[in-house]
């Protein structure tokens, strides 16, 4: 420092003890800077003459400099105002991210309130409308999420500073009041907007997620231009949208399909039903949906017109041989008094079918082509309707021509062998088959002719040859070989059974006895066993046939076996066996009538041929094999049986002695058999004749009805009636058929009385 600076150091610093005290002008500008030393030079004289004056550390006084001096001093302690202007700037920068977080939020609920699909904001965020509400309340709930976690912590750390001070110490007390106060107002008030922007959000509606609540056709797609029959599909998914949107929830919901005003069909989980419309006409159908806390149910509706009209045709298309049902039913409004319905199925002009009865008809196409089916209706005032459909005819996997052999009795036999030759099967889907040529491979020369008849004089292999011939020129052919054998040798007939028959080539065992016997080891040399007979009582009667049969004999006593095998030639061998059945101790047994019959079926059992050969039958067991209870009752009583199906009937028998034995019966029921038969309302009359027929009579299960009124009027109606009008005899045919088309047939006659017209 320079000297001249030194000594005004020193005179000020002397100046100022000798005044004993501080000119305000020297005072330091900071109040906080009032306490602390600073650096200046002294020389060792000042220093011990100020602590040689004052008992205590003297306070410096500064001298002020200009900032723009190097030489001022440098500041002892920590720089608050540096601090202060950190904090500022991060409450700063807190404040402008929250500041823009809030105009964010705004901005979003702006955008869902009046945008809609099309919002180009909506577009700029890469957002689905329906997106925009999940996205927002996420974005809402994290972020306030960790705000209001945020402020709990320091609400809690300022409680435990509050908690932890120091006795006395009220500075830190008061500073963890504070720091609690601050955090829990921000805290409240946070989770307020929390809840109150969650809510406002949740409820808001975007534009593009505002349903209309209306019916919807699923199918078909365009209604301008609707065709009976026609299937329609309508669903209820977006009145099912519109009040959840609402806030509604639905207690029931019916449909009106027809239009009648009944709401009588219950909407399924998916909202979704189907209805074919069979008529053309205008409907109405509606949904009548109660709404959860509403008295009033509310209604929805939709009007339609089906403009036009055709038959149906089950199926419309296919290969031939193709049979197509036709409905004409939907054609026909209500009360409408028809006088013909006339249907020409090939296109010919001519009608295959006529008469006022003919709703449901039934045709085969037999060849391949496109048929414009024609429908004629004429009604009681003679106005005509005439409609068209095209029925396809396509090629399968059969072949346009096809020639088929039939053999009878077959292709095998023994010289000398006659054989029939049939070529009736033969189809030409196409055309008209217009010959047949045979050649029957022996050298005896061509047949020509639909059926032939042939004699094979000597044994061996033929190939027989049926070529068939299409008007169109076309051939086809079938081969077939024939095989003739020469007068062919016995066969050898040979028992076996389980168990094994004795040494002595007799079988016994204890009654009752069951005997598997086996016939599989008897031999032909050609080869050709074809039948096997078993009498087992030596009756000469047959009572079971096969090559392995199970027979139960239920009585003590011998009894001789008989198996009888017979070839293609009608050359027989037989094989015979003795049975001893030894009676045991104690003997059950069953007698059953009837042992089979259809459902549903009543039996008596009988079990009073049982027996004990020490003591005496004292109780019997039935067991009727068809989950019932067991029955312990006498020796006879009858069961019923309601259901279909095979039953083994076991009766266990106990003796006065404790010896029990038990025995086993099988019971067979059957179905009802299939029966056509039918009633007529009357048998004769004047023409016109009206008749009704009843099948009631018909038994089976019966899935099909077909009617022939011998006028050339068909029907499949169950119960019909049929005007016969004109005179005459006619033979009405009923065919009834079961699922398993299994057929039964019942004719019976009319006679229209009059006059016969020339």
């Amino acid at each position: 420092m320079p000297e001249e600076n030194q000594n005004n150091f020193q005179n000020s610093s002397s100046d100022s003890h000798s005044e004993g005290s501080v000119p305000d002008e020297q005072k330091p500008v900071n109040p906080e800077l009032e306490n602390v030393s600073v650096n200046r030079p002294r020389d060792e004289a000042d220093a011990k003459s100020s602590s040689e004056k004052l008992p205590q550390t003297p306070v410096p006084i500064p001298i002020p400099l200009k900032k723009s001096d190097p030489n001022a001093p440098k500041k002892i302690g920590k720089e608050p105002v540096k601090k202060n202007k950190n904090l500022r700037f991060l409450l700063g920068c807190s404040g402008f991210l929250l500041l823009l977080f809030v105009l964010f939020i705004s901005l979003m609920v702006l955008v869902m309130s009046r945008g809609g699909g099309d919002n180009a904001v909506i577009a700029a965020f890469g957002l689905a409308p329906g997106a925009i509400r999940g996205f927002l309340l996420t974005v809402i709930n994290l972020s306030f999420g960790f705000l209001s976690l945020l402020l709990f912590a320091l609400m809690v750390i300022g409680f435990f500073r509050m908690a932890g001070a120091k006795k006395g110490d009220s500075a830190a007390r008061m500073a963890g009041i504070k720091m609690a106060f601050f955090s829990l107002i921000p805290f409240v008030i946070v989770l307020f907007i929390w809840f109150f922007l969650f809510n406002f959000i949740n409820r808001l509606e975007v534009t593009a997620e505002r349903v209309v609540a209306k019916i919807v056709v699923v199918s078909p797609t365009n209604l301008s231009d609707l065709q009976a029959p026609v299937e329609m599909t309508f669903n209820a998914v977006n009145i099912k949208k519109a009040l959840r949107q609402s806030r509604l929830s639905v207690a029931s919901a019916l449909w009106d399909l027809d239009g009648n005003g009944e709401f009588e069909t219950p909407m399924p989980a998916d909202g979704e039903v189907t209805r074919l419309y069979e008529r053309r006409g205008t409907y109405e159908i509606g949904l009548q949906v109660q709404v959860v806390g509403e008295a009033k149910a509310r209604v929805y509706t939709l009007p339609f017109v089906i403009q036009n009209a055709v038959f149906a045709a089950e199926p419309s298309t296919g290969t031939a041989p193709l049979a197509v049902q036709f409905d004409a039913s939907g054609l026909l409004p209500g009360g409408l008094k028809l006088q013909s319905m006339d249907w020409d199925f090939d296109g010919d002009g001519v009608y295959d079918l006529t008469g006022p009865d003919n709703k449901w008809p039934r045709f085969t196409f037999e060849k391949i082509g496109t048929y414009n089916v024609h429908l004629r209706l004429i009604d009681s005032s003679n106005n005509v309707e005439n409609y068209y459909r095209e029925i396809p005819i396509t090629e399968s996997d059969v072949p346009l021509l096809d020639a088929k052999i039939d053999a009878v009795p077959g292709l095998k036999g023994v010289v000398p062998f006659s054989v029939r030759f049939d070529a009736g099967k033969s189809t030409s889907l196409k055309g008209t088959v217009t010959g047949y040529e045979w050649d029957f491979g022996d050298g005896s020369g061509l047949q020509t002719g639909k059926s032939v008849t042939h004699v094979y004089n000597t044994s061996g292999l033929f190939n027989v040859t049926l070529v068939i011939t299409e008007d169109s020129g076309k051939t086809d052919k079938e081969i077939v070989a024939v095989e003739v054998q020469s007068i062919s040798s016995p066969p050898k007939a040979q028992i076996k059974t389980v168990p094994a028959i004795g040494s002595s080539d007799e079988l016994s065992g204890v009654l009752p006895l069951k005997v598997v016997f086996d016939a599989s080891k008897s031999t032909d040399k050609d080869n050709d066993i074809i039948d096997f007979e078993w009498d087992f009582n030596g009756d000469d009667a047959v009572d079971q046939q096969g090559a392995k049969v199970e027979h139960v004999f239920d009585a003590a006593g011998t009894f001789l076996v008989t198996l009888t095998v017979r070839d293609s030639t009608a050359q027989v061998s037989q094989s015979m066996l003795m049975v001893k059945v030894i009676e045991p101790g104690v003997l059950a047994v069953i007698n059953a009538d009837p042992e089979e019959g259809s459902v549903p079926l009543l039996v008596t059992f009988d079990g009073s041929k049982s027996s004990a050969s020490n003591g005496k039958v004292v109780s019997y067991e039935w067991d009727f094999g068809d989950g019932s209870p067991k029955s312990i009752t006498g020796a006879t009583l009858t069961h019923k049986y309601s259901t279909v199906g095979v039953y083994s009937v076991v009766l266990k028998v106990l003796t006065n002695m404790s010896e029990n034995a038990e025995v086993t019966k099988q019971i067979f029921v059957r179905e009802i058999p299939l029966s056509a038969c039918f009633e007529s309302s009357r048998h004769d009359g004047a023409a016109p004749l009206s008749v009704t027929f009843d099948p009631k009579c018909s038994t089976g299960s019966i899935a099909k009805f077909s009617w022939d009124f011998g006028d050339g009027v068909k029907s499949s109606s169950h119960k019909p009636a049929h005007t016969f009008e004109q005179p005459g005899t006619y033979t009405i045919t009923l065919e009834v058929s079961d699922s398993k088309n299994n057929v039964s047939v019942y004719t019976d006659v009319i006679v229209a009385a009059g006059d016969v017209l020339q």
